[in-house]
């Protein structure tokens, strides 16, 4: 899937990230995928809440 996404342009970036990590009561991993048509723009995924 990602490289199809490449492959008609768009820059992709992905995380696999878990609600545990951002506050939420469970641990869930999911993955997230992010795209766009603005190569200049970055995308930058949240970074955990460092609670346990």
């Amino acid at each position: 899937m990602l490289r199809r996404l490449e492959e008609i342009g768009y820059k992709v970036n992905y995380e696999i990230l878990s609600g545990k990590d951002f506050g939420v009561p469970q641990n869930r991993r999911r993955l997230y995928i992010v795209g766009g048509l603005d190569h200049d723009k970055v995308f930058q995924f949240p970074k955990p809440l460092g609670i346990i």
